[in-house]
């Protein structure tokens, strides 16, 4: 166990780890041992044990692997999709892959597959802090040196009033920093 998970619960670590609380909850049933001994879901973790688990056989996740759905209309900045019933959109707990951000993915938002959901989890940032975004544009560009190829998100956003733009750019480096981004917020 890391020791930046100090103070976390056994059942929420080991969700990150297995895929989903659910799977956390049967490896804790099943007889997760902290340091040799059995723990509760609810245990808080110290930082530096050992865990050591059964191993658990989740039942394959079903979900369409095949061609994205029928798009049924788009310009250069909506895309209506005839999305099927029963077809998650984003990954999460015990959805990894199938999604439609998966079959999306290389075909929209600059074409970056590797890189699904960057908009999205930005926008979920500005969303969380009540900030409106006025407009939106992105477009893949290539780094000067190595040709790689980079994602750009450029936003106007009305900021509110009541919120620091110094917190909203610490949370926005926060989440960046998770994902490995780069981000710029300017204005006063």
């Amino acid at each position: 166990v890391p020791p930046e998970a100090a103070g976390e619960r056994l059942d929420r670590f080991l969700a990150r780890h297995v895929g989903s609380r659910g799977a956390a909850e049967r490896a804790v049933e099943a007889g997760v041992l902290v340091d040799g001994r059995s723990r509760p879901k609810s245990y808080r973790l110290e930082g530096g044990e050992l865990l050591a688990l059964t191993a658990i056989v989740e039942e394959a996740l079903v979900g369409p692997t095949s061609a994205p759905p029928r798009i049924a209309w788009e310009d250069e900045h909506v895309l209506v999709i005839d999305k099927p019933a029963g077809l998650v959109v984003h990954h999460g707990a015990g959805h990894r892959s199938g999604t439609l951000v998966d079959l999306l993915a290389g075909t929209i938002a600059g074409g970056e597959a590797d890189r699904p959901g960057i908009v999205q989890g930005v926008s979920s940032v500005l969303a969380g802090r009540g900030v409106n975004v006025a407009s939106l544009e992105s477009r893949l560009a290539y780094a000067p040196e190595s040709g790689t190829p980079m994602f750009i998100l450029e936003a106007a956003l009305q900021i509110p009033s009541a919120l620091a733009l110094a917190d909203l750019r610490r949370e926005l480096a926060t989440a960046c920093d998770q994902e490995n981004w780069d981000f710029t917020l300017e204005g006063g």
